[in-house]
C-alpha cells in the first residue's frame, strides 16, 4: 500500500470507517443498522477491485476481523435485550459458530488472536445485568475477570512481541 494513490487510500478508509461506525447503530437501531453491516461487509471487496489499486492479498485477514466486531456488537445486544432463553441460546450457538469458523482459516498467530476474546465474552455474558441481590456473585466474576485480564494481557503481549521478530 506504499504506492496508494489519494483515491486509493479515500476509498480504502471510507469502507473501514463505515464498517467501523455502523455496527455501533446495532444496539439502538437493531435491523437497519445489522442489515447496512451485511451489506458494507458484502460490497466492500467489490469496492476496492473496482474503485482502488490496492493489493488484496491480505483482505481476507482484516475483512474476518472486522466481521467478528459487528457481529460481536449484534451479539452483546442480543444479550442485552432479548429475553427469550432459546432465542439467546439459538444467537449464542451462531455467534460462536462463527468464531469457529474463523479459528479453522485464519493461520497462526491470528488463530490465537481470534480465541483471546472468548473467555471475556463467557465471563462478561452472565454479569450483563447485576441486581442487588446479585452484588456478592458479581463481585466473584469482577475478580475472575481480573485474572482473564491478566492472562489474556500477557498472551497478547507475548503474540505482538512473537509478531514483532518475525518481521
Amino acid at each position: 500500500m506504499t504506492d496508494a494513490s489519494t483515491l486509493d487510500w479515500t476509498v480504502f478508509v471510507l469502507v473501514v470507517t463505515l464498517r467501523l461506525v455502523v455496527p455501533l447503530f446495532i444496539p439502538r437501531f437493531p435491523l437497519p443498522a445489522i442489515l447496512a453491516a451485511l451489506v458494507i461487509d458484502g460490497i466492500d471487496q467489490t469496492v476496492f477491485a473496482t474503485f482502488t489499486d490496492l493489493s488484496l492479498e491480505n483482505y481476507q485477514s482484516y475483512d474476518k476481523a472486522l466481521d467478528i466486531y459487528y457481529l460481536t456488537v449484534a451479539y452483546l445486544s442480543v444479550l442485552r435485550n432479548w429475553r427469550n432463553p432459546f432465542a439467546v441460546g439459538v444467537a449464542a450457538f451462531l455467534w460462536y459458530y462463527r468464531l469457529v469458523g474463523v479459528l479453522l482459516f485464519v493461520p497462526w498467530p491470528g488463530t490465537l488472536a481470534a480465541v483471546l476474546p472468548i473467555p471475556y465474552a463467557i465471563s462478561a455474558a452472565q454479569f450483563w445485568s447485576v441486581r442487588d441481590d446479585d452484588c456478592e456473585r458479581a463481585n466473584a466474576g469482577w475478580r475472575r475477570f481480573l485474572w482473564l485480564n491478566l492472562v489474556t494481557g500477557f498472551l497478547v503481549t507475548m503474540l505482538l512481541i512473537v509478531i514483532a521478530r518475525a518481521a
